[in-house]
């Protein structure tokens, strides 16, 4: 399918010339046209009335002279005169053609108009046509040399590829139009092959019609186009000739041509193939879809009345056209008469009312009711002026986020509202919802913030705020939904009241308090002071009467310093206890064990090996104790925790003893008795 037609390239060479006997020079264009190995075709087009006139008078001469590679003349042997007789438009008829020639020959045969080009643009460019005339003679001499019947041999010339050429054309016999001896044109054949590339379209929908677009193309003189449905059927041509009339956009340089349909957007399919001068067509171009389209916008809406409901309301109606294809209409409205500037509301095509409920009262309003067809046709009518007048306060404003910082600054922020007429806000606050807002503005102010300082120290609780909004006429609106503010808390709690304290009979010191009745107060602190100095970080409690201190010595005096926190970590003054110093500790070593075994029996005593298990770590002293039957415990002595082994008089055989133990700690702290198991002392083997 994209098959394009081979072209030679040729290089226009124009011989000098002398002076004109009569009109002008001979000068036609040479058109070449490679048909197979080391053969083309060839072509003469006039560039005007007279030439075509001489050449169908007079004949044509043709000189053909090679030459080598390096630009020597070749042996004249190859070189030759075709003379070519003169054929009138009466011998057309006779001639053998293809149907694409002849469906050429049946447009250019058929008187197309002129479009203003002058004789040599248009018969130079093969793509425009000039009168009757110089078609007849344009075109019989061009294509005489199809004609089988006359066995010129004018029809095919016999070039080599690698071989140059000169060939000259010339009148057959003297012209009274132009020069016919000493004047030719002359042209260099090259072998190389040009191609005619596919043609490419584009389309436009128009008022009822179809235009199509392609590029202008120097080696296409005709155009043929073909329509269809989208299914491939009722396919037809456009163009019963070849298009040849090509009207030429002078912006783009595009050629088009204008369809006419019988109803808008119905899709059809289209597609060209061109003609060159030589009456080869080109491969089609791909299909395109496109349709008529509807361009004539519907008839205005005349009658429109409109009058004020006041209270930011207008109401338009007015009377339909009888337009069939009407499809909306659109309520357009502006501050001015010059445009509108924005669109309120987009009706059924059948409405004919409307109110606007929300016209400014500050500004004249202008209204336009427009009407739109199906294809989106629309034309705007004259405006309607309408004033209104206002009595209706202002809707509240939305409050949008309220922040306090730590040193009691309240920022609040609002929604600005949409009502034109707006002169400013109020602001309200109360300590309830339900309550009347006291207003904490006297005039109203135009910004949509407002900023406020409480003194954190001597307020707290909850706030709540209200905005509300005045416009320009002193309407004032409602209050808008409360916000809720809680302040943080700055205000200490009340301090604990020291009732006693006093030592325990375990070595503690017991603190007992009167609390403070806030509620916000949750929990307590406090510090020990040991011999009036700050010996502790504080020490944080639950909120309780009674604080027990078990970590004290009966070597020093102690007093502290005691504090409520609230929930926001407020703590209260603080209260200083009196000075205790507490008893001495008992302490508890029942849960340690001792073990004596008797190791050896010298002349002055017994020694034993002792260990001691479970002892606390801040033993200092060991005070070792012993008894024999019922007598009581007596000292042996106050040993180091190290001790391993100790010696005591001998014992009888077959006497029962028993060992116990003190300890006292480093703070001089002296534990309960800790007795040994029953020894029965037994003669050593």
């Amino acid at each position: 399918m994209n098959r394009l037609i081979p072209f030679i390239l040729i290089t226009i060479l124009f011989t000098s010339v002398s002076s004109l006997k009569s009109q002008g020079d001979f000068s036609p264009i040479l058109k070449f046209k490679k048909t197979g190995d080391n053969e083309c075709r060839m072509r003469i087009i006039p560039k005007d009335y007279f030439e075509s006139k001489a050449i169908g008078l007079s004949g044509i001469k043709i000189e053909i002279t090679p030459f080598a590679t390096d630009g020597k003349v070749l042996n004249n042997v190859n070189k030759r005169t075709l003379a070519l007789d003169t054929f009138t438009r009466s011998e057309w008829k006779s001639f053998k053609m293809t149907p694409q020639l002849a469906a050429v020959a049946q447009q250019l045969f058929a008187k197309p108009k002129l479009y203003g080009a002058s004789t040599a643009e248009q018969l130079t460019n093969a793509k425009k046509v000039q009168e009757n005339t110089y078609l007849t003679y344009f075109m019989a001499t061009a294509f005489s040399w199809d004609a089988a019947e006359k066995a010129r041999t004018g029809v095919t010339l016999e070039l080599s590829d690698d071989t140059a050429y000169v060939i000259k054309a010339s009148l057959l016999h003297s012209s009274p139009y132009v020069e016919n001896d000493t004047n030719f044109v002359s042209a260099t054949y090259i072998s190389e092959n040009l191609n005619t590339e596919r043609p490419f379209i584009d389309a436009e929908g128009r008022e009822k019609a179809v235009r199509l677009y392609w590029p202008k193309d120097k080696d296409l003189i005709a155009y043929h186009i073909q329509e269809s449905d989208l299914n491939g059927e009722n396919l037809k041509f456009i163009t019963n000739k070849p298009y040849v009339n090509a009207t030429v956009d002078s912006v783009s340089n595009d050629i088009y041509y204008d369809i006419p349909v019988e109803k808008n957007y119905v899709v059809k399919r289209y597609r060209i193939a061109g003609f060159d001068v030589f009456g080869d067509s080109t491969i089609y171009s791909d299909w395109i879809n496109s349709y008529g389209r509807d361009r004539t916008p519907p008839q205005r809406i005349q009658e429109v009345e409109t009058s004020s409901r006041g209270e930011y309301q207008v109401t338009l109606k007015w009377t339909n056209p009888l337009d069939g294809d009407r499809d909306r209409i659109d309520i357009l409205y502006g501050s001015s008469e010059n445009k509108p500037t924005e669109k309120l509301a987009t009706l059924n095509a059948n409405e004919n009312t409307w109110t606007h409920t929300s016209a400014s009262n500050i500004k004249n309003n202008y209204y336009w009711v427009v009407a739109i067809d199906t294809a989106g046709n629309t034309e705007i009518p004259f405006s309607r002026k309408v004033i209104t007048f206002d009595s209706v306060a202002p809707a509240p404003p939305k409050i949008i986020r309220a922040e306090i910082d730590t040193s009691g600054l309240i920022e609040i922020l609002w929604n600005k509202s949409n009502i034109e007429d707006i002169r400013g806000y109020k602001i309200g606050m109360s300590s309830s919802p339900n309550e009347v807002p006291i207003n904490l503005t006297n005039e109203p102010q135009v910004d949509t913030s407002y900023l406020e300082k409480i003194p954190l120290r001597a307020v707290k609780g909850t706030y709540y705020y209200f905005v509300r909004s005045q416009d320009l006429k002193g309407n004032i609106g409602d209050y808008s939904e409360p916000l809720k503010i809680t302040l943080p808390d700055k205000i200490p709690p009340a301090f604990p009241m020291i009732t006693a304290i006093q030592p325990t009979n375990q070595g503690n010191l017991q603190i007992s308090l009167n609390l403070p009745k806030d509620e916000d107060a949750t929990s307590m602190r406090y510090k020990r002071i040991t011999d009036q100095r700050d010996t502790s970080d504080w020490i944080m409690l639950a909120l309780q009467s009674q604080i027990m201190d078990s970590t004290v010595s009966h070597k020093h005096r102690y007093s502290y310093i005691i504090q409520t926190i609230d929930d926001a970590g407020n703590h209260s003054i603080s209260q200083v206890t009196a000075s205790k110093k507490p008893f001495p500790k008992i302490i508890n070593i029942s849960k340690a064990k001792i073990q004596l075994n008797r190791i050896k029996e010298t002349a002055d005593g017994s020694i034993y090996n002792i260990n001691w298990n479970g002892l606390p770590a801040n033993t200092e002293k060991i005070r070792l104790f012993k008894k024999e039957g019922d007598s009581p415990y007596y000292e042996i002595g106050k040993f180091a925790p190290s001790l391993k082994q100790i010696k005591t008089k001998a014992l009888m055989n077959y006497t029962v003893h028993r060992w116990a133990i003190r300890i006292v700690d480093a703070e001089g702290n002296n534990s309960n008795l800790l007795e040994s198991d029953i020894l029965y002392v037994k003669p050593l083997k």
